[in-house]
This record gives C-alpha cells, sequence and structure tokens, in this order.
C-alpha cells in the first residue's frame, strides 16, 4: 500500500484494480472538489484556487493530470471549458459543473458532486469487503488445513512405519 501510494506507478497499478481503483479514484475526486467547494465559496479567483485544490487530492497522477485544467484556467476558461477535455473528471460531472458554473451555484454544485463522490466510493468499498469476505475465510481455510496436514502427516508416517 505505501509504495502505490507514493509513485506514480504504484498508485496506477492501485486505480487499475477494478473495484477498489474506482473507489479510490471517487474518493480523491470528492476530497478535491471539496476544497474547490470551499475556496469557490470565497470568491476566489480559479486560476488561484486550482493548485490548492490539486494538492488535495492527495493523488499524483490526478494532480499531474490536472497540470493542464490549471494551465487551461490560467488561459481564462472557466472551471467547466477547463475540466471538460480532460481525462481528471468524468464528461457527465464536466458537463454538470459547467452548466452550474453558468446558473452561478459552482459551490453548490461541487458539494453535491463531492456528497455523489463520497457515496460512490463507500459503496465500491463495501463491495470490495463484500467480494473480499469469502476469499479471505478461503485462504484462511487452506492455510488451516495446510498447518492440520504438517502436523499430523509425521504422525501418520510413524504409525504406517510401526504397523507396517
Amino acid at each position: 500500500w505505501w509504495w502505490g501510494r507514493r509513485t506514480p506507478a504504484g498508485e496506477r497499478v492501485l486505480l487499475r484494480i477494478p473495484v477498489a481503483g474506482r473507489a479510490l479514484r471517487r474518493a480523491f475526486l470528492a476530497r478535491r472538489f471539496r476544497t474547490l467547494s470551499i475556496l469557490a465559496r470565497a470568491r476566489a479567483s480559479l486560476a488561484d484556487v486550482l493548485p490548492a485544490a490539486l494538492e488535495s487530492s492527495g493523488s499524483l497522477l490526478l494532480a499531474a493530470g490536472a497540470e493542464a485544467v490549471r494551465a487551461r484556467a490560467a488561459e481564462g476558461a472557466t472551471l467547466g471549458e477547463a475540466l471538460s477535455p480532460s481525462d481528471v473528471v468524468p464528461a457527465r460531472t464536466a458537463a454538470r459543473l459547467a452548466i452550474a458554473e453558468r446558473q452561478g451555484r459552482l459551490s453548490e454544485a461541487l458539494d453535491e458532486s463531492a456528497a455523489f463522490l463520497d457515496e460512490a466510493a463507500l459503496a465500491a468499498a463495501d463491495s470490495v469487503r463484500i467480494a473480499f469476505a469469502p476469499a479471505a475465510i478461503l485462504a484462511v481455510g487452506i492455510a488451516l488445513g495446510a498447518a492440520y496436514v504438517s502436523m499430523a502427516l509425521p504422525y501418520i508416517r510413524l504409525i504406517e512405519r510401526i504397523s507396517g
């Protein structure tokens, strides 16, 4: 886990795990959206806000991918325009944020998106836990069976030698 969180290659591996990777990506985005929401409520400019939000996500890959978003925002693009052609957020989320920004409800939309992403990350984490529980029980059963066989096998061989 430590290696995966400290290096881009390790994080890339973690994010490609089928269900857990989606949960991690959603948690990273939720953290970023919450920071953006707080800073948007303070009426800070997007070019000033994005570096702090990019650092808050905790993801090396998303921060690297978000550099292009920050560059577009520094050129004067709105948040929706800056996010739409990127891999940083899903296209539907970027479109939703663009609409909310035009309506003047950006901080509320960011909060709602963060709450949705948090719930989705928790649901994905629960499904990982549900899928992992039977596998863990099976692994413990195999380990206990192997331990039993390794302890009983010398006695079985001893009895075979004595009787045979």
